[in-house]
């Protein structure tokens, strides 16, 4: 059975994170990273061409060697995906004797980290896993639930920000209930109105 997870969303903007191996899965990690604005340092004797083009742009660091543990020095976070179990496995506790939270790639029992399916609108992120059991399912879960939300999840955290900085406390919930959210997925010119007048209305006051 898999443990407890504590779900948590990280600011790496500027921060170092080693990724090992740079392969199709090494990959997909350091897009997310780099979206992220961390500062990726990637360990391989290989990589893949995408890999290559951006260590060429400057956007990471790529160091054309196999792992050693001093990589580890200085990083706050790891993702090990090289295509070789015993490096995977060396790696992984490397990172554990340093404190370094990791990421194994195949091994959710030997990861401190699991990275979750996530769907992204504007500032809105909804994060699905299944504890490590299947990727798959939690992509597939994350789908559902997409076409369950209302499209304009990115113009909805907007308004709600605005309402909450402005407006009285409580008044995002009380409109959510009142089905603000489909109305202004249906595009209700009128209720914008009206959101726009919660947003200026001063802490106090009541919404008509």
């Amino acid at each position: 059975m898999s443990r407890p997870r504590y779900p948590v969303f990280l600011d790496l903007r500027d921060k170092p994170v080693l990724v090992v191996g740079a392969g199709r899965v090494a990959v997909r990690k350091v897009r997310g990273l780099l979206e992220a604005g961390a500062r990726v340092r990637v360990v391989a004797p290989e990589a893949a061409d995408e890999i290559r083009g951006l260590a060429a742009e400057g956007r990471l660091v790529w160091v054309c060697r196999g792992f050693e543990p001093a990589d580890l020095e200085g990083t706050v976070l790891a993702f090990v995906a090289t295509s070789d179990p015993a490096v995977n496995r060396a790696a992984a506790a490397a990172a554990r004797e340093r404190g370094v939270w990791a990421n194994v790639a195949d091994d959710p029992e030997g990861s401190e980290v699991h990275v979750p399916a996530v769907l992204r609108q504007g500032p809105v992120a909804v994060a699905v896993s299944t504890g490590g059991a299947s990727p798959e399912l939690a992509a597939w879960l994350r789908d559902r639930v997409a076409e369950a939300l209302p499209r304009r999840l990115g113009d909805l955290a907007e308004w709600a920000r605005q309402v909450r900085q402005r407006a009285q406390p409580g008044a995002v919930a009380r409109m959510l209930a009142r089905g603000v959210a489909d109305d202004l997925d249906r595009g209700d010119r009128e209720v914008s109105e009206v959101l726009a007048g919660a947003a200026e209305r001063p802490s106090g006051t009541e919404e008509p």
